[in-house]
């Protein structure tokens, strides 16, 4: 159960872009299950974008940002009674990348920085490490190694928890993002060569907990 209530909004900032829409989805969750809205368009005032919803549920809010050249998805997750402020510039990068940079201010800002930054979606940035694991490893410590792979890729979020930079919720649903992320593309390379790692040695239990 959410205990938290009230309007959740999400005030964007674009810098390096001239142009006045920007389109987006709001899709509600409940017990991991995504309900997706209709796409809905958003108009600048007063030089920013602003949403506000009224659900009982946290929301996947998913901004489509136009540009002439570098056009981009940006996934921010809310609870009810979040407010956050998001400044989007395509004229400066990311640390160390040529990601555009975006600042978060407000709810679980730190965690909205480290989804970012990490770039989980797309995952390909962070697929290599497990498929050479997988490539590498024997039948016997394979499912170990995949596990803690995506441990050593979930440790940032663990830590933000820990020194409660974010709330409990909002640490389950990008926990929740990751490991399903990470795992589907490690059980689709997996099963991909079962026959020579010798799946059958596998124990049922063991089998299941490879696809939890």
């Amino acid at each position: 159960p959410f205990l938290k209530t009230g309007v959740m909004s999400a005030n964007l900032k674009i810098s390096g872009n001239e142009d006045s829409i920007v389109h987006f989805t709001a899709e509600t969750l409940t017990r991991q299950v995504i309900h997706p809205k209709p796409i809905d368009t958003l108009r600048k005032e007063n030089g920013s974008y602003k949403v506000e919803l009224n659900y009982r549920h946290p929301t996947i809010i998913s901004f489509f940002i136009p540009h002439a050249s570098r056009p981009r998805n940006l996934y921010v997750y809310v609870m009810p009674g979040d407010s956050l402020s998001i400044h989007y510039d395509f004229d400066q990068f990311m640390p160390g990348g040529d990601k555009p940079l975006c600042q978060f201010r407000g709810s679980n800002a730190a965690g909205h920085t480290f989804f970012y930054d990490y770039s989980f979606v797309p995952p390909i940035d962070h697929m290599p490490g497990l498929f050479q694991l997988i490539g590498q490893s024997s039948a016997d410590d394979l499912l170990s190694n995949i596990l803690a792979e995506i441990q050593r890729q979930h440790a940032p979020l663990d830590s933000l928890l820990e020194q409660q930079e974010i709330e409990a919720t909002f640490y389950q649903i990008v926990s929740f993002r990751i490991q399903a992320t990470l795992l589907n593309g490690a059980i689709g390379r997996f099963f991909a060569r079962k026959s020579s790692l010798g799946l059958t040695n596998y124990s049922y239990a063991e089998k299941v907990e490879i696809v939890r």
